[in-house]
């Protein structure tokens, strides 16, 4: 796995604990994440055969769970359920429809190999209606990773190594993503959703500028 500048790349090695508990951990988390979204499309259809009066608010609150891998575009996805993370939000729909809306988020990732670490992002996304109070939900925009060294950092001072106090770095990131989810209804403003976001981060290591990432997250809004 690649670390931070000045110290190249390297593989980590996991001890025989890891490698033996890992699979569990991450069979019980894709479990949870596949009921999450078992549930969502169970409501979907419920919703599907009623009539629907669809309700929406600025500044709702947006709450979940996520599951984070460095690695490229859909490679590697059952990794991801070792890293849990969660995150929170609010949005601003941009037209009367409610089909642009901007959002703002904020999550804590945690993974061990990589570094944990914050992840702010804003985005601009665009969510048509399907059918019901079903909706689909594709996104872009920016943000910045927070990401904590994997391991002790050192540096040259005095012709010996030291401990460097500052153990992480921020990264620029560049986001996209897709969503599906329920529209909040009048007597029930609640909407959840699942989403499979891919961000780029960049200086993260000289020997890689730019490395790809991926998110697995379950939530949903709360409209006051």
């Amino acid at each position: 796995m690649l670390h931070f500048a000045g110290f190249g790349a390297s593989w980590l090695v996991l001890s025989p604990k890891w490698q033996v508990s890992l699979p569990d951990q991450n069979f019980i988390a894709m479990k949870k994440f596949i009921l999450l979204s078992f549930c969502l499309w169970a409501t979907t259809c419920a919703l599907a055969q009623e009539k629907y009066s669809p309700t929406y608010r600025n500044f709702p609150l947006t709450v979940g769970i996520q599951f984070h891998s460095l690695a490229l575009p859909l490679r590697d996805v059952r990794s991801s359920f070792s890293n849990v993370g969660v995150f929170v939000g609010t949005e601003l729909r941009l037209n009367r429809k409610s089909t642009l809306v901007q959002q703002l988020s904020v999550g804590w990732q945690s993974n061990r190999p990589v570094g944990s670490g914050m992840i702010v992002m804003t985005q601009t996304a665009w969510c048509p209606h399907i059918a019901g109070a079903l909706y689909t939900e594709v996104k872009a925009g920016i943000g910045s990773w927070y990401i904590h060294h994997p391991t002790d950092s050192w540096r040259p001072a005095n012709g010996e190594w030291v401990q460097a106090r500052n153990s992480g770095k921020w990264l620029p990131v560049v986001p996209v993503g897709i969503s599906v989810g329920l529209n909040p209804s009048r007597g029930l403003p609640i909407s959840p959703f699942i989403s499979y976001q891919l961000f780029v981060a960049g200086g993260y290591n000289p020997s890689a500028p730019l490395i790809p990432n991926q998110l697995l997250q379950a939530g949903s809004r709360i409209h006051f």
